[in-house]
């Protein structure tokens, strides 16, 4: 009833027109504000040969335009099939009426007046014959018309039959606009992420060398290209870009970026042989299909399955990758999977069914029955994920390679505190020496003693990457009372909590203290001539760091660098160097700032009355 309606409308608003015997009249010309339907009024025939004349043709038995099936929804026969359509235009008037003729997006269509060519279209003929075919209906006369229609393997759209004036065909133009609109922002978003996904790659390969982002990049090269060449297909953007897709080398590329980054050739040798040679068979495809369109024009082979199933080996390629990535213990194989099975379900199974949804709503129509532009969209969903596969695994290498530098940096660690162990042994031993050598077994003894508590607690916690502070002062405690033993109660040793610090909680490396409490004694109260002092300031200025402050009351930094002893400068070199390492390679293993000041004190005339070193240490438990 809409139909009808709507050609009753149309009938009032053009010139006079009536169909007798499927002839189209017009009294002059019309004044159309749509497109006009000729299905009523044209006949059609399919030619298999792809040779038959127009004389041939009519002879033919012509069918109703009516009982023609959709060429878009069914498979072609052959690889090229010819269509013949045939109407006439009984122009009542004197006057030469102007029209315009289209029958959708096909690879050639010729219009004949009788056996004469009068106008040509077609997508395999340029950007230039992408419109209508402009053409005359002579005054006084049964125009008889045919039309050859030449669809090459899957017909784009559906063979139709319409007639325009230049104002209809203007508006349907506007209207036809507005509804490829949504179509051309998925073909510019979908390029968008291609060329940023394939530049961002090249630049990770540039910088890291690693396969799987350069297959990521060619591959996205590869789709921002097919892209492109879907669009200009589509719209009509230039001639250089019609023909090749490269669609059958994405896939190539695809299967050896999924192989790199599951490691297939090295964990599965086998597997890797069988898709290596559906790799081989997909390019060497696409290598033909290529050849035929650049060197031949048209396609060799007459069987349209072939060509229509040419994706078949794709598919077989991403269902392989599907299934190795599915059995493989790779880290990042639910992202591929994720990404492969959206690619599977929406970019590639409608296009090899070639389904043929119709929708209310002409816009999503026009996205959802073009093949490219929901493989575009599939494409667009896996490559998110694929770039989140490589990022998660680009992770995963520097995780490995900072656990490769942590094992090292703790070897060397340990070799340092290796290193302290015989420096405390042969102070010690050189001491006890003494001892002897002045005849006092009893002293020599408790020295003993405590040496011997010493050198356990020190072999106990070098094992250790941390120890609790508590540990820590209490094998402090053991070096400064043989060392007040060593110097004849020369100075004393006193500690001081002053900010409350849980000592049993806190937890510092094993003889971070120490060297610096020794270098207070050689250096600042060796040559002191009164009695001497160390003390040892705990405090946590704030709830993320720990303030250790070692001071004396020596002679001071420059002084004991102009007695140049011997034994200080021993110790110096030694004890103090290796501590320094320490905390150089501990802050770059743990990403902290160990920091150690060194302030030398002063009286109110000047005069040196020690040295004050502050240690500061992050907090861990």
């Amino acid at each position: 009833m809409l139909r009808a309606s709507l050609l009753i409308v149309l009938g009032l608003l053009a010139m006079p027109v009536s169909a007798q015997n499927n002839v189209l009249t017009l009294d002059g010309q019309p004044q159309w504000e749509t497109s006009f339907d000729m299905a009523d009024y044209t006949l059609f025939a399919r030619d298999l040969s792809n040779s038959l004349t127009i004389s041939q043709t009519s002879q033919l038995s012509l069918l109703p335009f009516h009982r023609k099936e959709n060429e878009r929804k069914k498979m072609l026969e052959r690889s090229k099939v010819t269509t013949w359509l045939t109407f006439t235009i009984r122009n009542t008037s004197a006057d030469t009426i102007h029209l315009l003729f289209s029958c959708q997006a096909h690879e050639y269509i010729d219009l004949y007046r009788a056996t004469t060519l009068i106008g040509q279209s077609g997508l395999s003929r340029g950007v230039a014959y992408r419109g209508p075919i402009e053409f005359d209906v002579l005054p006084k006369a049964d125009n008889l018309y045919w039309v050859r229609v030449v669809d090459l393997l899957q017909s784009v759209e559906p063979i139709t039959s319409t007639l325009d004036t230049r104002g209809s065909y203007y508006f349907s133009l506007t209207n036809e606009v507005w509804r490829l609109i949504p179509l051309l922002l998925v073909f510019a978003i979908a390029m968008g992420c291609f060329l940023f996904m394939g530049t961002y790659s090249a630049h990770n390969f540039y910088l890291h060398r690693d396969k799987g982002f350069l297959y990521y990049s060619i591959c996205s090269f590869l789709l921002f290209y097919y892209t492109l060449f879907a669009m200009s297909n589509r719209f009509g953007l230039s001639d250089a870009l019609n023909g090749v897709g490269l669609f059958g080398y994405v896939f190539v590329v695809y299967g050896l970026f999924v192989s790199e980054m599951i490691g297939l050739q090295k964990m599965r040798p086998r597997a890797w042989k069988f898709l290596k040679v559906l790799l081989v068979m997909c390019a060497a495809v696409e290598t033909y299909f290529i050849v035929e369109e650049l060197f031949v024009g048209h396609p060799l082979i007459p069987w349209a399955e072939f060509y229509a199933y040419g994706l078949a080996l794709p598919i077989a390629v991403v269902v392989s990758c599907f299934v190795f990535v599915l059995q493989s213990k790779s880290p990042i194989r639910k992202y591929l999977l994720v990404g492969m099975s959206g690619m599977i379900l929406v970019g590639m199974i409608p296009s090899f069914f070639n389904m043929h949804i119709t929708m209310p709503f002409n816009a999503w129509e026009a996205i959802i029955n073009l093949p490219p532009a929901i493989g575009c969209i599939g494409f667009v969903f896996e490559n998110i994920c694929f770039s989140m596969a490589l990022s998660y695994k680009h992770k995963l290498s520097e995780d490995e390679k900072k656990t490769f530098e942590r094992r090292l940096v703790d070897m060397e660690l340990t070799a340092l505190r290796a290193q302290m162990n015989p420096h405390f042994i042969f102070n010690c031993l050189n001491s006890i020496k003494l001892y002897t050598l002045e005849r006092n077994p009893l002293t020599a003894a408790d020295y003993l003693t405590k040496f011997s508590r010493l050198i356990r607690l020190v072999l106990e916690n070098s094992q250790s990457g941390k120890i609790s502070l508590a540990a820590e002062l209490e094998m402090l405690q053991l070096y400064v009372d043989m060392e007040i033993m060593r110097f004849k109660d020369k100075f004393d040793y006193e500690v001081f909590n002053s900010g409350n610090v849980d000592l049993g909680y806190v937890e510092i490396p094993p003889l971070i203290i120490q060297p610096y409490v020794e270098n207070a004694i050689w250096h600042g109260l060796m040559h002191k001539d009164g009695p001497g002092k160390v003390t040892v300031d705990i405090n946590q200025g704030d709830p993320n760091n720990l303030f250790i402050r070692v001071t004396d009351n020596g002679v001071g930094r420059k002084r004991a660098t102009e007695l140049k002893s011997k034994s200080a400068t021993r110790h110096k070199s030694f004890g103090m160097k290796v501590n320094s390492e320490r905390i150089e390679l501990l802050n770059q293993l743990e990403n902290h700032d160990r920091a150690v000041r060194i302030k030398d004190l002063f009286d109110d005339f000047g005069a040196p009355i020690g040295t004050e070193v502050t240690i500061t240490i992050p907090v861990s438990s």
